[in-house]
């Protein structure tokens, strides 16, 4: 019996519809099966979902709920850890996956959660940078909206 063998098929700048938006992949490898049917691996699609959980996570923008979803999914997170972390009912959690957006604030906590999750043993936190660099941005927030005023230590 003669043994098959995969043949590859490598596309670049390559759109996929993936979680409601429409993602341009660098390069997408699709493998021949034995009845010539072209897929995607599961080796490659756990790549494509990891560049789009690190896109999500990314951006400024308050996280959706099919975001929400995707990326408890792929964190293998449940809802019960998010409200133990971030000190809410775990209702609180469902409320956010039945509406259309997760609030600003939760939102940006829970990227870098999920970031965190995914890349954090892969990227260390001095090259990431993301958890100071919020609390900076969310300081100086806090300053320009009058919320509290800016104070600085006393030199020694």
């Amino acid at each position: 019996m003669k043994k098959f063998i995969p043949e590859h098929v490598t596309y670049t700048q390559h759109p996929i519809p993936m979680i409601g938006r429409v993602w341009v992949f660098p390069e997408v490898v699709y493998t021949k099966d034995a009845e010539g049917e072209l897929g995607i691996s599961f080796i490659e699609l756990e790549k494509l979902q990891l560049s789009v959980a690190n896109a999500i996570c990314g951006e400024e923008q308050q996280l959706k709920s099919i975001e929400f979803d995707f990326l408890l999914n792929i964190t293998k997170t449940t809802q019960s850890e998010i409200a133990e972390f971030l000190k809410c009912h775990v209702s609180s959690i469902g409320k956010w996956r039945q509406k259309e957006n997760v609030p600003q604030l939760e939102s940006l906590v829970l990227k870098e959660i999920f970031w965190t999750k995914l890349f954090g043993n892969k990227v260390s936190y001095e090259q990431s940078l993301f958890g100071r660099q919020r609390l900076a941005l969310m300081s100086n927030a806090a300053i320009e909206k009058k919320v509290v005023a800016p104070v600085h230590k006393k030199a020694a």
